[in-house]
């Protein structure tokens, strides 16, 4: 989930890599500066073998020489620069342990000087995860002036396969090809929606030919469905800016789409499992689940899930926490009395626009499972045909109302809605509208029911001790197929409010 649907709540590379996952990013294993310019800053994300950050690695950088670098001693706030040895760092909650920029300096005679950072990196324990290398190349020859795009932009090729080269042409300032020159390719990342790895990581280096050219490895569409841009670029001192081509880059599915349409009642089907599900409402490739269960007395309960999508992957793992709000009652409703609550990490690995996997840890863990589901979608269609089409989503009643909504699923002909609110505890609860009709154009309706059934978080679900109570109605009163106004009667209260779908 987005910062901004987080908020919508609240108001309702690569390449190097350890067993425990060891990520340069967004910088890159090999850099090249002019003398007197900055390298990029160097950046690693430690995570555990699941993919999870791991708080509390540390690193330690050595330089193989110090003759050519005017060393900076701002690393960071969390790290502390040793003169002999380098920094020190200890990653936050983020796990993004950072160095900021170093200098190239001017000493050394020749053309081009190679440099290295080796980095040792552990656990909090001070267990060896892992020691990538950083390449420097510090440049003493005038700099090119121009970075032409030859080939490669435009390309659109189905998630997992492999893209035509990017090439692109160095030239020097009397026009003639500039030889033997790095040339620095990634591939799509952050904030575009796709990604991709060439042979070796995110990031490489690439030397012109005689004729200027320089030509990338063929790369790889690893994650995520849409638009995104590749990049090729040359360090330009003189302007104090990178010099820069882009190439224009689209991930689809098998057959073609731009959009994996995942929006839908998820479950772990009928029998034993029954009685609980995840709704996932969607924008683009930005996801808005949520799951309502039973907690440990089997009362209902519900977890909002916010996360993004992992990398690396054919067919994505979306990494998120699952929170467990609170708040006031639905028929008394206080947005000041509204929390996120505690969280948990949870995974849903989704193999097909149709199958997936969740994966839910202890709260506090990133390791630990407590529970892992098959999960498929619910079908709940009807073989008549709405007379309104476009209303799955999720629902709100607008910031006045922030902290609860409704999960409100389309299928062909049918409609399947979940009340995520709170009771007279503040504690979360939900209701639920498996069924109803439509009793005109623009008005659907049924009965309300409240379940409860054995708890879910933990030990073994058992869907043949689910209960359901008939306690009210339902009706919305579309004014089209983002606003409405929802009424209700629920276990002797009754009220009405405008709702639309929440943005995110």
């Amino acid at each position: 989930m987005s910062a901004a649907a987080l908020a919508a709540l609240a108001m309702l590379a690569t390449g190097l890599c350890s067993a425990a996952g060891i990520y340069m990013t967004p910088s890159f294993p090999v850099q090249h500066a002019f003398a007197g310019s900055d390298f990029f800053s160097i950046s690693f994300k430690v995570t555990h073998e699941d993919g999870l950050p791991m708080e509390g690695a540390r690193v330690r950088a050595y330089w193989s020489s110090e003759d050519v670098f005017a060393s900076r001693s701002d690393f960071g706030s969390n790290c502390t620069f040793y003169p002999t040895t380098g920094p020190m760092c200890e990653a936050p909650a983020t796990s993004l342990l950072g160095f900021s920029t170093v200098r190239a300096g001017r000493a050394g005679k020749p053309s081009l000087k190679e440099y290295s950072l080796h980095v040792l990196i552990t656990d909090a324990a001070g267990v060896w995860l892992g020691e990538p290398v950083v390449y420097f190349y510090v440049d003493f020859r005038d700099p090119p002036k121009s970075l032409e795009l030859v080939s490669g932009s435009g390309q659109s090729a189905p998630l997992g396969t492999t893209l035509q080269p990017f090439v692109v042409r160095v030239r020097n300032a009397n026009g003639t090809p500039a030889v033997d020159f790095p040339v620095q390719f990634s591939g799509p990342s952050h904030p575009t929606p796709i990604g991709g790895q060439f042979q070796g990581g995110f990031g490489l280096t690439v030397r012109t030919d005689g004729s200027g050219i320089a030509r990338s490895p063929a790369m790889t569409l690893a994650n995520g469905i849409g638009s995104g841009n590749a990049m090729a670029w040359i360090p330009s001192p003189e302007e104090g800016v990178n010099k820069t081509v882009l190439f224009a880059v689209t991930s689809t599915t098998p057959d073609g789409r731009t959009k994996r349409a995942l929006e839908d009642m998820w479950w772990s089907g009928p029998g034993i499992e029954n009685g609980w599900g995840i709704s996932i409402a969607q924008r683009e490739d930005r996801l808005f689940p949520v799951i309502y269960a039973y907690d440990s007395t089997g009362l209902p309960t519900w977890r909002v899930i916010s996360g993004t999508w992992g990398s690396g992957r054919q067919y994505e793992g979306y990494r998120a926490q699952a929170f467990s709000p609170l708040g006031s009652p639905y028929y008394a409703y206080d947005t000041s009395r509204f929390t996120m609550g505690t969280s948990s990490a949870i995974d849903i690995d989704f193999d097909s626009e149709g199958s997936a996997r969740l994966k839910l840890y202890q709260p506090g863990s990133n390791t630990l499972q407590l529970l892992a589901k098959n999960l498929t979608r619910q079908d709940f269609s009807s073989p008549s045909k709405a007379p309104l089409q476009g209303v799955g989503g999720m629902w709100w009643g607008g910031e006045s109302q922030a902290g609860w909504g409704i999960a409100l699923m389309q299928q062909p002909g049918g409609i399947f809605a979940v009340w995520f609110t709170y009771g007279a505890d503040g504690k979360p609860t939900w209701f639920v509208m498996p069924a109803g009709s439509w009793t005109d154009a623009s008005t659907y309706e049924g009965r309300l029911y409240r379940t409860r059934s054995s708890p879910w978080f933990g030990p073994q679900y058992d869907g043949f001790q689910l209960l359901s109570f008939d306690i009210g109605t339902f009706r919305f009163r579309f004014t089209d197929a983002d606003h409405a106004t929802f009424e209700y009667s629920a276990d002797g209260h009754a009220g009405s409010m405008a709702l639309g779908k929440i943005a995110f």
